[in-house]
């Protein structure tokens, strides 16, 4: 791992700096990235300032999120919005692949990660080893060896999962897809939860 790149809410910058700690005496940085944020306007899913975090985690570079013009706000990219969630999957998806490092710790939240990345669902604190597939394209190939286990920890739900009921319940009705989008959503869930069993 030659990266640590986090959400910059405080449940994920206490995550990184905490289980990836004994990566930062190597000269692995760790960064904040606004992208890889939780997918609700709830209020445990808004983050605070960059001036209220700076002072708790002094190790963490939080220049990515200081050039950010919309962070905290969940507006834009950021709103809980059906379309929204998408689009800024792809654009993680796409300035991960971008990045330098071959490979980068991501520390983020499993609605996100779910919805806007990889379409598996995490474990608390649990982990699995993707690459982008080959070419051009901002697809992601789960190692084996985490695909089967369920995570490297084991507490993974196997298979994959896109759209969950409680991902639409929190979005604002104006913000939500049509009825038969949302259906459509659920089914392509249910077929590839079930097909990876």
């Amino acid at each position: 791992i030659s990266l640590i790149v986090t959400s910059p809410l405080t449940r994920t910058l206490q995550t990184a700096t905490t289980a990836l700690s004994f990566l930062t005496p190597l000269g692995v940085p760790i960064i904040t990235s606004p992208l890889l944020q939780e997918t609700t306007n709830n209020n445990i899913d808004i983050g605070r300032t960059v001036s209220d975090l700076i002072p708790l985690f002094p190790q963490v570079d939080f220049s990515e999120v200081e050039k950010d013009e919309v962070w905290p706000r969940k507006e834009g990219l950021y709103a809980c919005s059906y379309e929204s969630l998408l689009e800024r999957g792809r654009v993680a998806r796409k300035w991960l692949k971008a990045r330098p490092e071959q490979a980068i710790a991501v520390v983020s939240h499993d609605g996100f990660l779910r919805v806007g990345i990889c379409g598996r669902k995490f474990g608390n604190a649990d982990f699995r080893v993707f690459e982008f597939e080959e070419g051009d394209g901002l697809g992601l190939v789960e190692w084996e060896s985490t695909e089967e286990n369920g995570g490297g920890l084991g507490t993974c739900p196997k298979g994959q999962f896109r759209w969950l009921p409680n991902d639409f319940k929190y979005m604002p009705a104006a913000s939500r897809p049509s009825g038969a989008v949302m259906q459509a959503g659920l089914a392509e869930t249910e077929r590839l939860s079930s097909s990876s069993q």
